[in-house]
């Protein structure tokens, strides 16, 4: 017969081991993405070479002052997934604008931008019926020219 003694303290012993491990196994990087996502790795909005977003994949909405008289924005998104699929849709206060799928090169030219303000709208979409999506809103403003 063994001494339920020595099995006591075994148990004890690995529960003390398993404590001792587990907050070192929990831990992740805040900015760890997994396939089946939708959030995004980049994102930029490009007006005459310049990027005017300082992106975070974690923050969802941003405001961009755009210079007077621009015309056109070329805008660049990647997902973290790369089976992932990324879409965009830009509108006024009347109507859409411009609106459609990021090529797998993942950049943009949207040629009509509005005065005033507009809101251009980014989505990230994981595969999958169950796949997760992340949106990203922009505000742009526009200063109206005076004539």
């Amino acid at each position: 017969m063994r001494d339920s003694r020595n099995w006591s303290s075994l148990r004890t012993f690995g529960l003390a081991f398993a404590i001792v491990l587990s907050p070192a196994l929990m831990q992740t990087d805040a900015t760890c993405h997994a396939a089946g996502e939708g959030h995004l790795q980049l994102l930029e909005v490009e007006v005459a070479g310049q990027d005017m977003l300082a992106f975070d994949p974690m923050q969802f909405s941003y405001d961009i002052k755009l210079p007077e008289g621009v015309e056109s924005i070329v805008v660049r998104a990647q997902p973290f997934d790369p089976e992932a699929s990324v879409s965009f849709n830009l509108h006024d206060a009347c109507a859409p604008v411009a609106s459609g799928e990021f090529p797998p090169e993942g950049e943009v030219t949207i040629d009509e931008v509005p005065t005033g303000h507009s809101v251009l709208m980014v989505y990230g979409h994981a595969p999958g019926d169950w796949g997760e999506a992340a949106a990203y809103t922009i505000l742009l403003t526009q200063p109206s020219q005076c004539l």
